[in-house]
């Protein structure tokens, strides 16, 4: 009995297609189900976290006082733990919400292959820091629309103490999936974060500046209500103006130590490729620019030890 090549071929090609159909099936079930626990986490984070009811024009015209703006403890120290919270027996560092993409989702803060069928996770590093990886499925529930973020595009990561940070897409860059130096790559800088952090509450306070014009305007504020308030605002936008100049200060102090480490290199190089030609005066003069002195000790044995301190910025 002869079988028939062509039957072979369209059986072989119904069963890859049915195998296609319940991959494709499975995969959403999947993605479903990731979506659905990611949002009953959320739901449970959201509400142990404090919440501030509202009032009903959404100012109260009896606050005259300004809330408090205090720095939050990781831009005073930047090296310190990020707080977790225990939901079904995983610890969560935070939530992670895309606006563009209409994603929230919750961030664990340990990866596993078991954890990302659930929420995404932290790969490595530290949003105080300015150096977190998040890692996750491509579930269309998880990260799998990231491929629709345009630059311009924002990311907000607030933590489990309310310190809500923002990111702006600058650059899209594919990479290999085992290209774990290319996903490390890139030097943290939390002094730079810091400022960002604080420049947003500065704008925050200086716009609820602007509200309370209105609000005088429209007779929610009486002069007397409006002058208080006022004057509390702007002694709490000139606090984190001297936080935002001692933290300008250091980060000009870092640009101009790398500037100046940038320059002795190139300096002390040109040194010993033309020190043979160099008169003795010459010499020393130039030697002078990148030494700061030079020590030599002689030990009772007759040997000599010579010491030499670069110039380096302090």
């Amino acid at each position: 009995m002869k079988t028939d090549p062509g039957r072979i071929w369209i059986n072989t090609g119904l069963l890859l297609l049915t195998a296609a159909l319940f991959l494709w099936a499975y995969n959403g079930q999947e993605s479903r189900r990731a979506g659905d626990a990611a949002q009953q986490v959320i739901t449970e984070l959201t509400q142990s976290l404090p919440q501030q009811p509202p009032t009903e024009a959404g100012v109260d015209p009896e606050q005259t006082e300004a809330p408090a703006v205090k720095l939050p403890e990781y831009l005073l120290d930047a090296q310190r733990e990020m707080p977790e919270k225990t939901v079904n027996g995983r610890d969560y560092i935070g939530v992670l919400s895309i606006p563009s993409l209409n994603l929230e989702l919750p961030v664990l803060s340990q990866w596993s292959y078991p954890n990302l069928k659930v929420a995404p996770c932290r790969y490595s590093g530290s949003l105080y820091q300015n150096n977190l990886i998040i890692c996750a499925h491509n579930f269309a529930t998880h990260f799998g629309k990231l491929k629709n973020l345009r630059v311009g595009d924002i990311a907000i990561f607030t933590d489990m103490e309310e310190n809500a940070v923002t990111f702006q897409m600058v650059e899209r860059e594919t990479l290999e999936p085992t290209d774990l130096e290319g996903m490390e790559a890139g030097e943290a800088d939390p002094v730079t974060a810091a400022l960002e952090t604080i420049r947003g509450q500065i704008a925050g306070l200086q716009h609820q500046q602007e509200s309370i014009c209105e609000y005088l305007e429209k007779g929610v504020y009486t002069i007397d209500m409006f002058t208080k308030r006022n004057t509390s605002l702007s002694k709490e936008i000139k606090q984190l103006q001297l936080a935002e100049a001692d933290l300008i200060r250091q980060q000009n102090e870092k640009n101009q130590k790398e500037q100046q480490v940038a320059q002795i290199i190139p300096t002390t190089q040109h040194i010993l490729e033309s020190y043979p030609l160099l008169e003795i005066e010459e010499k020393n003069r130039m030697w002078k620019l990148v030494m700061k002195k030079a020590t030599v000790y002689r030990s009772p044995d007759d040997k000599l030890e010579v010491n030499i301190y670069p110039n380096l910025p302090k």
